[in-house]
């Protein structure tokens, strides 16, 4: 291991073996940074992909004559974000894994493994930015500048702590200008490889499969929102609220508008206007503030998942119950719990909490 430092220091690049990652590589090597490359093995067994995507990491490090290692964090994968998500859904929960993931398992290990091989920063390809405040004097987690990719709601439950530490390349590029410079560097390859939308421990076909033999089929009846029996489901984990697909009764279609977990009533409506799926109060449990407010209440743009619109709301805190909650000025639609609220003041990501 080359352990000869760059004035400007000594990066970790979290290497999964696709563009985003190893662009990031290249360009802190133009940079001036020393780099090394790292993939985390988050999966035990052989799947294609991830040999595949190993091989990747390994091809781009070669190239540019950087050292590149793997290492093996897949029990604690197994416990921290596949143990959550069968968890929350044996609960009726809805889990956000990749939130959970980057906080509790990929950001975790990943500046344990910097300190075991000297490196001042770890970098991902995620699009995402980082400043300091002059005012404040704190570091903030800022929107990507490509509103179409930004990834700050992925990183909501980061510690303040770990941002003076983290350095995200691509969070002033257009994703688009990222694939043209992986071609004009000769990583055609990355530009052709389709990027992954499923979870990455289980593909999104195979899903079904995999809670069967996880969690087990567990058949219940199917009511509406007066109880009345319509039909029957192999088990409400496979369900969310909201969920259309895969309801099949007639005179649909219908949504999901709830669950009762001790019956195993999987409760449905065919109205689409139905008010139980829409609220404006929005109570959150396991709060992470990156940067925390001096008081309350205060005026936010939130977003209760990843690919919704941002709407207006206030974060208030309940002194006599201890509890933070949103307030949206509109009404949300399907709010389930164990999803995860992340709240924005401006370009600034304040921070998440899960929905309870």
């Amino acid at each position: 291991m080359n352990v000869l430092k760059s004035k400007k220091g000594r990066v970790l690049v979290a290497m999964s073996g696709g563009i985003d990652s190893s662009m990031t590589l290249v360009k802190l090597l133009d940079e001036g940074y020393d780099v090394i490359g790292v993939t985390l093995k988050l999966v035990n067994g052989s799947r294609c992909c991830d040999i595949e995507a190993q091989n990747h990491a390994k091809m781009v490090c070669k190239k540019y004559g950087v050292d590149h290692y793997v290492f093996d964090v897949s029990k604690n994968f197994e416990k921290k974000v596949i143990g959550y998500y069968l968890d929350e859904l044996r609960a009726a929960h809805t889990p956000n894994p990749c939130v959970i993931c980057n906080r509790f398992l990929k950001f975790d290990e990943l500046f344990k493994i910097a300190k075991k091989l000297k490196c001042d920063y770890v970098a991902t390809g995620h699009y995402a930015r980082i400043k300091k405040s002059n005012k404040t004097g704190e570091y903030e987690l800022l929107k990507g500048s490509d509103s179409n990719k930004d990834q700050t709601y992925y990183l909501s439950f980061l510690r303040n702590e770990w941002l003076e530490k983290i350095l995200f390349p691509l969070g002033t590029i257009k994703k688009e200008n990222t694939y043209k410079s992986a071609k004009n560097v000769g990583l055609d390859f990355l530009v052709q490889k389709k990027e992954s939308q499923d979870l990455c421990f289980v593909d999104d076909k195979l899903r079904k499969m995999f809670l069967a033999e996880k969690i087990g089929k567990k058949p219940g009846d199917i009511v509406d929102e007066k109880g009345k029996v319509l039909g029957k489901h192999d088990g409400i984990h496979y369900y969310t609220i909201g969920q259309r697909k895969g309801i099949l009764l007639s005179g649909g279609p219908y949504f999901v508008i709830g669950f009762n977990v001790k019956k195993n009533y999987l409760i449905v409506s065919n109205r689409l206007s139905q008010a139980a799926l829409y609220q404006s109060e929005v109570y959150l449990k396991n709060i992470n503030f990156i940067n925390e407010p001096s008081k309350f209440p205060i005026n936010v743009d939130a977003k209760i998942r990843y690919k919704q619109p941002l709407s207006k709301a206030t974060l208030n805190y309940d002194e006599t119950k201890k509890q933070y909650f949103l307030q949206f000025k509109t009404p949300q639609r399907a709010v389930t719990k164990g999803q995860i609220a992340v709240f924005y003041a401006g370009q600034r990501c304040i921070g998440g909490g899960v929905i309870k």
